[in-house]
């Protein structure tokens, strides 16, 4: 709720980053720290500082106001349109599509390939670890559709050789 508020305040959220950027450097990266909960790698939460301008700020908060109105609303008609062709990655304590979110929409989108992964966060792209649980998955996704060999890097997509997996991690993480 707090996020589609400062969402639909995204001009104001654009100034407030104008006062912050005055303010020192430590104490800019001690909020983006707290915001975050501790969740950030810190080349993460350095890039995080270094965007932390007027517009970039504006901007990103636009965009999250212009999904939570496209989603919020009736999804299911896109995501049926895509149907078997669409992957869906979700889990826990996400704000975009909760858990029951997600078992409404394998019921009301039956063909959807959805996934729940319980090991990452919606922003998982500022953890070195969770990027690679979802890079795993998107690998083992595309080995299982055919679009790469098992034990083959996949030109482009920067997967993981197979090969290179220990074999515990294989195990834990088959589909």
């Amino acid at each position: 709720a707090a996020l589609a508020l400062a969402a639909a305040s995204y001009p104001l959220m654009g100034l407030l980053a104008h006062g912050l950027r005055q303010l020192p450097s430590s104490f800019r990266a001690s909020v983006i720290h707290y915001f975050s909960k501790n969740s950030m790698d810190p080349e993460a939460l350095a890039t995080t500082h270094s965007l932390l301008d007027p517009p970039t700020i504006r901007n990103n908060f636009f965009l999250a106001g212009t999904e939570f109105s496209d989603l919020r609303a009736e999804p299911w008609g896109l995501i049926k349109y895509f149907g078997k062709r669409l992957h869906v990655m979700c889990c826990p304590n996400d704000i975009w599509m909760n858990q029951a979110q997600y078992e409404e929409m394998r019921r009301k989108v039956p063909d959807v390939q959805a996934h729940w992964l319980e090991d990452v966060t919606h922003a998982f792209c500022v953890s070195g670890q969770q990027c690679m649980r979802v890079a795993l998955r998107m690998w083992q996704l595309a080995v299982k559709e055919g679009l790469v060999q098992p034990g083959r890097l996949a030109t482009g997509l920067g997967a993981p050789n197979h090969a290179a997996v220990p074999e515990s991690q294989q195990q834990r993480s088959k589909l």
